[in-house]
Parts: C-alpha cells; sequence; structure tokens
C-alpha cells in the first residue's frame, strides 16, 4: 500500500469524524434550544419561562371564579365541559396559548413601527412585576423570575399600545353608523315636578289607598302649587306634597312609561296635566329638551363597537397567518388546576 494514500485516507477519516462531531453537537445545541422554546412565532422563538409567566397571570384571573365553584357549588371549575365538549381547563389553555401568540405579534409589529417602552412603562410594570411576583408561592413561580415577569409585562404594554392605535386607525362608516342611531332614543327631558303617592294616613295613622275624590282634590293643588309664581315656594305650603328636578332619557326602561310617554309631547315651558303612574300623581313642567349628551354618547359607543368589530376581524385574521412551531410536550403536559 503506498504510504501516501494511507496518510491521505486517515485525512478523511478524521474530517469525518469532526463534521460527525460537530453535526452532533450543533444538534445538541438545537435540542437545548428546543427544550427551552415553548413556541415559535414567525421564527422568534418565545420562551418557556415567557409562558409559564403568562399561564401564571392568565390563571389568577381565575381565581375567583374557581373559589366560588369550589366553596358554594362543590364543584372543580376546571373539570367542568363547555358547549363545545371541552374542559373549562382545555379552552382557557386554548385561549391562554392565543393570546400569548397575539401579544407577541403585536409587541413585534410594535417594534417594527419603532415603537419602545418609556421610562414609566419599565417603572410600572418593575413595580407590577414585583408586586405579583412576590404574591405567589415558590410552587406557582416555579420555572421563571421577577426578570421574566417584568419583561412579559413590558412586551404586554407595547403590544396594548399597538392594539390601541390598530383600534382607533380601523376604518369604518362613520356616516352610516351615525345614521343607524336615532336621535329620538336619546333626548333627555329636564323637567320639575311635584308627586304624591297614591295612599294616604287616615285619622287612626293607617296607610290607605287614595279615593277618587281625594286624587282630584290633590290633582287641583299640584296644578295650582305648579302655576304659581313660585311652584316650590307654593308646593311647600303642602307637606304632602313632594318637589323635584329630574332628567329622562328618551328609550330608557329605567323610566315610568306614563311618565316619559306624556313627557315627549310637551313643549319647552308647558305644564302637564295630573298624571297617575305606578309611583303616585305627578304634575310636571318641561324645562329643556336639547341637550345632545346622550345621543353623542350613543354614537360613540356604536363607533367603538364598530371598530371593535373590525378590529376582532383583523385580530383572528393576523392569529391565522401566524405561523407556529409548538412544543407539543410542554403544552401537553401544561395543567390549570
Amino acid at each position: 500500500m503506498c504510504p501516501y494514500v494511507g496518510k491521505e485516507a486517515m485525512r478523511l477519516r478524521l474530517r469525518r469524524l469532526v463534521v460527525l462531531m460537530l453535526a452532533l453537537m450543533l444538534a445538541g445545541v438545537q435540542a437545548l434550544a428546543d427544550e427551552e422554546t415553548a413556541v415559535t412565532i414567525d421564527g422568534t422563538p418565545v420562551s418557556l419561562a415567557e409562558a409559564r409567566v403568562y399561564v401564571c397571570a392568565a390563571k389568577s384571573g381565575y381565581e375567583d371564579i374557581v373559589a366560588y365553584y369550589r366553596d358554594f357549588l362543590g364543584l372543580d371549575y376546571w373539570s367542568i365541559p363547555c358547549s363545545d365538549g371541552r374542559s373549562a381547563a382545555e379552552a382557557v389553555k386554548s385561549d391562554v396559548f392565543r393570546e400569548l401568540v397575539m401579544m407577541n405579534v403585536f409587541c413585534q409589529m410594535a417594534q417594527a413601527d419603532g415603537m419602545t417602552a418609556t421610562a414609566d412603562d419599565e417603572a410600572a410594570a418593575e413595580s407590577d412585576a414585583h408586586e405579583f411576583f412576590t404574591s405567589l408561592t415558590d410552587a406557582e413561580s416555579a420555572g421563571f423570575t421577577e426578570a421574566d415577569v417584568k419583561a412579559v409585562f413590558l412586551k404586554q404594554k407595547l403590544a396594548d399600545r399597538k392594539c390601541s392605535h390598530l383600534l382607533n386607525e380601523m376604518d369604518v362608516d362613520e356616516a352610516a353608523v351615525r345614521a343607524a342611531v336615532n336621535p329620538g332614543d336619546y333626548v333627555i327631558y329636564d323637567l320639575c315636578y311635584l308627586s304624591h303617592p297614591l295612599a294616604g294616613v287616615d285619622e287612626n295613622g293607617e296607610t290607605v289607598p287614595l279615593t277618587e275624590a281625594r286624587e282630584r282634590e290633590i290633582g287641583r293643588t299640584m296644578l295650582d302649587c305648579m302655576c304659581a309664581d313660585s311652584p316650590q315656594e307654593a308646593a311647600a305650603a303642602h307637606p304632602e306634597l313632594r318637589w323635584g328636578e329630574a332628567s329622562l332619557t328618551a328609550g330608557s326602561r329605567e323610566v315610568d312609561q306614563t311618565l316619559l310617554e306624556t313627557v315627549q309631547t310637551m313643549t319647552v315651558g308647558e305644564t302637564s296635566g295630573v298624571i297617575k303612574t305606578d309611583y303616585g300623581l305627578f304634575v310636571v313642567r318641561l324645562l329643556d329638551n336639547t341637550d345632545t349628551l346622550a345621543y353623542e354618547d350613543a354614537v360613540a359607543q356604536a363607533l367603538y363597537q364598530a371598530r371593535a368589530d373590525a378590529f376582532s376581524e383583523t385580530y383572528n385574521r393576523l392569529y391565522e397567518q401566524t405561523e407556529c412551531e409548538i412544543n407539543e410536550s410542554f403544552w401537553d403536559e401544561l395543567t390549570l388546576d
């Protein structure tokens, strides 16, 4: 055998051995990295520590309902079946995973837009993290540190800021939304009134219903007082009468409908006749019906809901488009109880 060939073969063997060892080392490093990753979102890994913080924080929001089911109903909340057949624990775990993914998606979007944590964000996250972490037992905080909590809280602040921007930028047809809100359902009627209960007290101190004659007599007194130059002063001479001012909003179910229907037919400055309701006898004077605050509030709420609906569609679309590589063993072994 040629010595030169023997040496060359040895070199080839050594090279292959080195390559094999490097491959094994890299595989080990990758395996270790995979073991420390809960999920990879669009190529960005989320650590087990971050996932544990998020799960722990989410779980704390269920403490009251879990305690209620345990202490008052004698049931394990996490085992209760949902309408889709999953247990409450499975449903919540699925929601938590989705929220964890989307927090990271929105945080990445915020960073891509140049958003950064402010000094106030840092201070608030540090304070909140300390309060949260120190409230946990050793078992509850297993697998993460206070620094991990702060990092998650900072991510959440950036994600929330991006969500707020997206929500406000949702394209909605404001004219159509406003047109769908009926101004007549939100008219505010400012009025003053005199009232008397439907029962009186007889000479023996007993409560008795008013007779028709007594109702007519009280009604005349109320009308006389309301038509006086100073209705409130006139009513003061009749202790059985109650003077007051109120604002009734059209469309409100908390308002006596008989009273509201009467007021809606009146003009400003007009005094009603005697109105008999389930709450007593009333005479009212309409002071104003031009306040549009309730209507504008209703429009603002309708616009917010329209933007929220549009944002929800965007949220769901982004989630469906997000590529996730999941550490199945971590999520399968994760329990909430």
